[in-house]
């Protein structure tokens, strides 16, 4: 993995995850060619640009739907969203259980989330339900939210394709499936490129294989230890036929 981003602390401590500790501790493991599990800046890159495109269509589309309709209530009420849950709400139920969360210091450096600040404790044990059905409610609302109102926004009067709104009607209708198709793309990429090599193991759209979930917690005494007092059990506790 590239050495290119925030330098790590050293070898593990008390808190610490071997995603931080010195590029030494990896040198027998090997867990790198398999999951994101070191910081690296072309994760980071290749995240963000499969996110552009449904940003720049998602925005585009609820100005639009203000502009042809007077409706901008939506688009302040995702602009709330954004500054509520990223920085905050999200930080608190998804990222303070990474193992990227367990760096010292006060600002996150991630592959997703990467420069919020870490105004939460870390928790080095698994999200429960409750956090994850939150979790999954907030993605919905991030995802759906600019096409259910660009959708509505084409039956609004001010864009009747009849009438004298007839290129608000068409640029919306182009927005609403450019956005529909940039959601799709990016779901596709996060589910297929990101959640299988992701180390944040118990989000629900997490895709890693439990023999390499077991081989990572077995390098993590301190996440493995939370873990198993959550109710996880390692298949092969003493790591043996481990690489």
């Amino acid at each position: 993995m590239s050495a290119d981003g925030p330098s790590p602390p050293g070898m593990m401590q008390d808190q610490s995850t071997c995603t931080w500790a010195d590029q030494a501790f990896c040198r027998d493991c090997g867990l790198d060619a398999e999951l994101t599990c070191r910081w690296d800046r072309r994760v980071l890159v290749g995240f963000f640009l499969a996110y552009l495109p449904f940003m720049v269509t998602g925005w585009t589309g609820l100005v639009l739907a203000g502009l042809a309709s007077g409706w901008w209530w939506p688009l302040i009420a995702y602009g709330v969203f954004h500054a509520g849950f990223f920085p905050f709400l999200e930080i608190r139920i998804l990222c303070s259980h990474c193992p990227y969360y367990s760096e010292p210091g006060l600002v996150l450096h991630c592959l997703v989330n990467h420069g919020m600040p870490k105004i939460w404790r870390y928790r080095p044990g698994p999200m429960n339900f409750a956090e994850n059905v939150l979790l999954e409610l907030a993605f919905l609302f991030f995802g759906l939210w600019p096409i259910v109102i660009q959708a509505a926004g084409l039956l609004s009067p001010a864009v009747d394709p009849g009438g004298s709104g007839i290129l608000y009607w068409w640029a919306t209708l182009f927005v609403a499936l450019a956005t529909l198709a940039s959601l799709i793309s990016f779901g596709y990429y996060v589910v297929t490129r990101h959640c299988p090599r992701c180390v944040n193991f118990s989000c629900l759209l997490n895709r890693v294989p439990r023999d390499l979930v077991d081989e990572y917690l077995l390098n993590n005494p301190v996440m493995r230890r939370a873990w198993e007092e959550a109710g996880y059990r390692l298949e092969n506790p003493e790591g043996q036929g481990t690489d």
